[in-house]
This record gives C-alpha cells, structure tokens and sequence, in this order.
C-alpha cells in the first residue's frame, strides 16, 4: 500500500484544501498522513482514517535555528514512515518538508505552488522569501501551482522549469464543494446572515472573505468602501484581523465605529455569507488561485478583483465579474460603482455566468478524481 503525505503548516489549510482529496485517496485504497498544527478538530475530524502526526510549526520569520530544528524533526519522521510521496503548502513546512523530503531520499516531492510570498515584500524581504521559494523548488520534484498564470510566472521567474510543473484540471486548489455551497439555500441563508447583523433587506452588500490584512488589499478596500455615499450599501468583513500591524490604523478605526462595516470574525459556515453578498471583493496584491471566488461563484455571487495571476484564470472582465488596478483604491472605488449601478438584467448575466463557470469547470466531485489519477500517474 503506497504511502502519501500531505503537510501545511496550520491546521485550516489542511482542512480547507486537503481533507476531501485525500479522504477519496484513502477510499482508493492508499495509505495517508497528514502533518500540521495540532487542532483537535482536525484530530477528531480524521478519526484514525488518515494518520495525524501534529508538528507544530509557527507561521512568519525563519531562524537557522528554527530551520535546523525542523528539517531534523521532519528527517527523522520521513525515515521512520518512508512515505513514497509528500505534498506540501505553506511557506515554512515547505521549506522544512522539501529539504528534510530530499535529505530522507524521498522519491516523490510535490510543492503546492497557492501564491508566490515574495512578491508580498520589496527590498531585503523579498529577496530572502524568493530565496526561500526557490530552495523550495529546487529541493522538490514537481511544482504544482493551483493556476495556469502561476504556472508560466513561476517558469519566468525561473523558480522551475516547465518540465517539473503542471497543473490539476482547470486549476484551483481542490475546486469548490457545490453540496456545501448549495445555491438552494441561498435565499434562506441571507435572510439569516441579514437579519443576525441587522443588515436591510434591500441593502447592497460588498462582501470579503479571507484574513484582514495588507496583502489581501484590505486598505485599498475601506479606502474605496469610505468613498461610497449610499446609505443602503454594506461591506461584510468575514475573517480574522491578521498583520494588524500592517494595516492604516485610522482606516481600521474609521471601520470598526462604522455601522455599515459588519465585521464577524473567523466563522465556520462561508457559505450563509456569501449568500448576503452582492459582490465578493478581493482587491489582493498576490493569490494563488482563489478558492474563495468559486466558493462565491458556487452561490451566483460575482466577484471583483485585482489584476493578478491567479483571480484573472477565473474572473473576466464584464462577463463574470470585474478586473480592478492592483493596490489602487481609485479603480477599486470605480468598480464598486459600476457594480451598484448595474441593471438587473445585466447583474444577473453575470450571476448566471460565474455560477456555469464554477459548476461546469470546478466541481470538487470532479477535482478529487483528477487529483486521484495525477497521484496514481505520478506513483507509477
């Protein structure tokens, strides 16, 4: 029984990304693991089906020392389970996982290309993390970014060549789970989310789905939202503050005493949400697909986003949803508009269009064999 491993540094990302694919892997008949955070619900969630080995790794700055001390840790678990494939995501397992997976003699090495970090910083920073990536991609065997604009920016940036990359299906993480996202229950579930928040009915909602921080836009987003004079407009924050640090804090201010900004922290069911939405917004600098795009287009939201690699594999432009300026909050105010001046008839052009998008190119039913047979070929 051939062994695999998927590895992240937190738990969510497992979870989020993960969990179906390789719960149909072990259906298939393969032995699985998965190596986080230690989170209690995932333990309960894998209930002895797929193997837990809890590591727990710390999200932001590597030390030598860090570095040293987890390479060690991970050699140590790769020689005793002898994995015959390892797949991991997030910047520091990948790290820890592609050096300790090489080192181990590890045939088969898979970095989950979901955003390239680097492009995040400027100056020293961004030269340490691109550093890092390419240790990442040089110590792996296959690169596997979750777009096709990913894919030939990551050949560009000679992070690895075009033999060692590709991509599963249409791209996208692990596609989107239209049982979850059921637009059935669309009309139910915002009349919930509205009235929780004391949202009007006929208000106009501008929603965010994702962690608050720099890097996903969030000060481009209050600036253009703090521009917007109707009283009948909502922006719906869903997700944790994150890098508060790196926020405009008389922007973040401005928003928590503003009573059309509902700001409701990490939540476990997205899906009631996105159906208060009007427009998912994702004004972010960097993404690797984004999976909250489909899991918005699942529920006939339409989305405006940055220009970007990633977002623009799925969003066009005045078709399925709105393409705005990176880090500018002027032509994200300019779109916001143009979405509230909409006619019916043609917001629900676009609603029918990114549903079809998700439902005919994303279905997760669909992604878990595709990513079944890319392990199966790749094993073989």
């Amino acid at each position: 029984m051939e062994k695999i491993c998927a590895i992240a540094t937190r738990s969510l990302t497992i979870k989020t990304f993960f969990l179906d694919n390789l719960f149909y892997m072990v259906e298939k008949g393969y032995n699985i693991s998965v190596i986080c955070e230690f989170d209690a619900d995932l333990a309960k969630i894998l209930d002895g089906k797929i193997k837990y080995i809890p590591v727990d790794m710390k999200r932001g700055n590597i030390s030598v020392f860090k570095l040293i001390k987890y390479i060690y840790i991970f050699k140590r678990i790769f020689d005793k389970e002898k994995f015959d494939l390892i797949q991991y995501a997030s910047s520091n397992a990948s790290l820890y996982a592609s050096i300790a997976g090489k080192l181990a003699n590890i045939k088969n090495r898979i970095c989950c290309e979901w955003g390239y970090t680097y492009l995040g910083y400027s100056g020293i920073k961004r030269i340490i993390y691109k550093t890092a990536e390419k240790i990442v991609c040089k110590f792996s065997t296959i690169a596997q970014p979750d777009s096709f604009s990913n894919l030939k920016f990551g050949i560009e940036e000679k992070l690895f060549p075009a033999k060692k990359a590709q991509v599963i299906w249409n791209g996208s993480a692990s596609g989107v789970n239209l049982k979850r996202f059921d637009i059935k229950r669309k009309i139910d579930w915002s009349k919930e989310i509205k009235l929780k928040y004391s949202i009007p009915t006929d208000a106009f909602v501008f929603g965010f789905v994702g962690r608050l921080m720099r890097d996903k836009g969030i000060n481009e987003l209050l600036e253009a939202f703090r521009k917007i004079d109707n009283e009948k407009v909502f922006l719906l924050l869903v997700g944790p503050i994150d890098e508060l640090q790196d926020l405009d804090k008389k922007l973040i201010d401005w928003a928590f005493n503003n009573s059309h900004i509902i700001k409701t922290g990490l939540v476990s069911e997205t899906e009631k949400y996105y159906s208060a939405m009007n427009f998912l917004v994702l004004p972010s600098y960097r993404e690797g697909f984004g999976t909250v795009l489909l899991e918005a287009g699942a529920l006939k939201v339409p989305s405006i986003v940055s220009n970007i690699r990633g977002p623009i594999d799925f969003v066009r432009d005045n078709e399925n949803g709105f393409i705005c300026s990176v880090k500018s909050s002027n032509s994200l105010f300019e779109k916001m508009q143009l979405a509230l001046q909409l006619n019916e008839q043609t917001y629900n052009l676009l609603c029918d269009n990114v549903y079809n998008d998700v439902i005919t190119k994303y279905d997760s039913q669909i992604f878990k064999i595709k990513y079944y047979e890319n392990k199966k070929e790749i094993l073989e």
